[in-house]
């Protein structure tokens, strides 16, 4: 999957990472604390 879409949405330091089925939101600080299925809309996950 592409999430190239989501990028305008995060905020400065924040990137998503991809560990085979699971996609973790990641700050700046290298802190991880949301990790979820690929088949869950991110759209209702970042808003």
């Amino acid at each position: 999957m592409n999430f190239d879409f989501l990028l305008p949405k995060l905020r400065d330091g924040v990137s998503i990472v991809n560990e085979g089925n699971i996609f973790s939101i990641c700050y700046k600080d290298q802190s991880c604390d949301l990790e979820f299925p690929d088949e869950i809309d991110l759209e209702v996950k970042m808003s």
